[in-house]
């Protein structure tokens, strides 16, 4: 895939290790900044620039463009081994990532809930060696293999781009056009063609997409939730630290979280007819749970509802030092529809 590193901070990226690090922020350490005056600005967690290091997160380059930075690395190993732990109600699945979260004891979590009652935890480890591998780069569906196989081996990089094909929504769908077509189509082809013909492709074709960040105490009550009103499965399960409370979340907002483990339940690939009223559904029982979600998709927030949850003072005290004249535009503007 092509994201950038840069965009993996502004546009909010987060993986299977988040459950141990944290999202992608949590784990750089210095950036280099462009504003839209041509200055060149050095960011870290303690220096004269840190709000504005830690308000690069998720502002999609409104407050300024990141053009290198540093991270911290790990040691990886040639493969990774997964093994798909299978469990039967929401109880018993969020006392297996509990376990996870609280040993670390292994090197990668996520998992694919198929249905409510079929949740698949995908425990991964590095290791030096392995009897096979497989990839899913062609005719192979990641996220059904993990319902069919009870482990299974990848070589590092191949697990890394496991969902290239798409998480849940896997493109090309059928077998025959995978074997056909399926080494030409992936993620970023797919949203080439979209981006070329956005302007003849009816709106209602394209589907539901949607990021929520759940509370690990507010799993059930999200769920009872979702499967009266929503009911659409596969979801993307991604257990993610809260490494601190955040500078880009306003006030209000950290003031109902208690939780330091969220879970990323990540909707994909749902087409029904009245889009607008399952997103405006969804923002809105996230706020009641003291929820959130990615501002990747279609959001319906008010200005008022976006800076309850946003923190609107410490991005205009960026803003007026990167870019007062608005030239890259409003996080508001750029990411909600009205």
């Amino acid at each position: 895939m092509t994201i950038t590193i840069g965009g993996a901070v502004a546009g909010c990226s987060i993986e299977s290790m988040s459950y141990k690090f944290g999202g992608f922020h949590d784990n750089c350490l210095e950036y280099e900044v462009v504003t839209a005056k041509g200055d060149v600005l050095k960011c870290t967690p303690d220096n004269e620039n840190q709000l504005m290091f830690h308000m690069m997160h998720g502002t999609f380059g409104t407050l300024g463009i990141i053009t290198l930075l540093k991270f911290r690395l790990i040691t990886a190993k040639p493969f990774v081994k997964v093994t798909y732990e299978k469990y039967k109600s929401l109880e018993e699945y969020k006392i297996a990532i509990w376990v996870h979260y609280r040993s670390k004891d292994i090197d990668f979590m996520d998992g694919i809930i198929h249905s409510p009652v079929e949740y698949v935890l995908s425990a991964g480890n590095f290791v030096d060696k392995a009897p096979y591998t497989h990839s899913y780069d062609w005719t192979r569906i990641y996220f059904l293999s993990t319902a069919k196989r009870g482990e299974d081996y990848l070589k590092t990089s191949d697990y890394f781009f496991r969902y290239n094909k798409g998480v849940t929504n896997v493109h090309p769908k059928s077998f025959i056009c995978r074997l056909l077509f399926g080494r030409f189509i992936n993620s970023n082809s797919t949203l080439k063609m979209a981006k070329t013909f956005r302007k003849v492709i009816p709106s209602t074709i394209i589907p539901i997409t949607v990021d929520t960040f759940i509370p690990f105490s507010k799993m059930e009550e999200f769920m009872e939730w979702y499967e009266k009103e929503v009911n659409h499965f596969p979801l993307w399960c991604v257990p993610y630290r809260i490494v601190h409370k955040y500078e880009w979340l306003s006030d209000e907002f950290l003031s109902k979280v208690n939780d330091e483990l969220f879970l990323d339940i990540a909707l994909y690939g749902m087409r029904r007819k009245d889009a607008e009223h399952y997103y405006k559904s969804i923002e809105k029982k996230l706020a009641e749970l003291g929820a959130i979600k990615t501002l990747i998709s279609t959001n319906l927030y008010s200005e008022k509802e976006f800076w309850k949850i946003w923190n609107k003072k410490n991005y205009n005290l960026v803003k007026q030092k990167t870019d007062p004249d608005n030239i890259f535009g409003g996080l508001y503007e750029k990411t909600c529809s009205t």
